[in-house]
């Protein structure tokens, strides 16, 4: 039995009767979006194998299943990133855990630098659209034997759910929070990007630059999943001035929206219902 098959496992015992066809991925420092959940039961990542150890601050490494106005949903405190194992596998097995325990709708959530120069921190962009620079460049979560969840060439074209899409833009919005739509670029970090970086990722059409989310989408889009995703803006990509760009200062700025982004994805999951 493969881990993600085991994970599963501990996860269905923990849901019991109910579980959930949601689940919700929070980036760095946006554990607190759980608050706009009702959490009934919470495990450390370390109890449910395929989960990753949690290595990087801003990620509890804790999943909870919780409810929105009655809709169970687990969500994960932290993900693994490719530049902590140096292999896109731990996700894969991540996502796969998640899939194999009956989740349908996946909901992911980053810290993102701003490359669009209209964005601000603290604005919250709801992604249509990825550049998956590692995966381009060989590092792909779906290379080797193909995985019988899906088909060995998926389609990536809509990968983004439009009818999420509008649901998540409608949402944050109303929480007051300045919602953005805009392609989101993955690089492998864990450096920030230069000034010439930045320009080229301009140039490639990119609004948002990041260190993960891009993997999760792929593996969940191959085995049929829906999937949102949304960046909190929280730093201008590329400035010189390092201490605007530091994690530390990256996980402060998505901590003051985490309430208001959850809020956001508790009412698009309670809305939705349970599918």
């Amino acid at each position: 039995m493969t881990d993600a098959a085991r994970g599963a496992e501990v996860l269905r015992a923990a849901a019991e009767r109910t579980p959930p066809h949601w689940a919700v991925v929070s980036g760095s420092g946006l554990s607190g979006l759980v608050s706009a959940f009702n959490p009934r039961r919470t495990l450390g990542y370390a109890e449910v194998p395929g989960f990753p150890v949690a290595t990087v601050a801003g990620h509890p490494g804790q999943v909870s299943l919780a409810e929105a106005g009655g809709v169970p949903v687990w969500i994960c405190l932290g993900r693994p990133h490719f530049y902590e194992h140096g292999d896109m596998r731990p996700i894969a097995a991540f996502v796969r855990v998640l899939l194999d325990a009956g989740v349908t709708h996946l909901l992911l959530t980053n810290a993102a630098g701003a490359l669009n120069p209209a964005f601000r921190p603290g604005d919250v962009m709801v992604i249509a659209d990825h550049l998956f620079l590692p995966g381009l460049a060989g590092h792909h979560p779906l290379l080797g034997p193909n995985d019988p969840r899906g088909e060995r060439f998926p389609a990536l074209a809509g990968a983004y759910d439009l009818s999420l899409r509008a649901a998540l833009s409608q949402a944050l919005a109303q929480t007051g929070l300045t919602s953005r739509e805009g392609t989101y670029a993955m690089v492998a970090g864990p450096s920030y990007e230069s000034p010439a970086e930045t320009v080229l990722l301009r140039h490639l059409g990119a609004d948002a630059v990041g260190m993960s989310t891009a993997p999760e989408v792929v593996v969940a889009r191959h085995a049929g999943a829906t999937v949102g995703a949304v960046s909190t803006i929280t730093n201008v990509a590329g400035i010189e001035e390092a201490d605007n760009a530091g994690h530390s200062a990256v996980v402060d700025v998505a901590s003051t929206v985490a309430t208001d982004v959850g809020a956001a994805l508790a009412a698009v999951i309670r809305q939705s219902g349970d599918r």
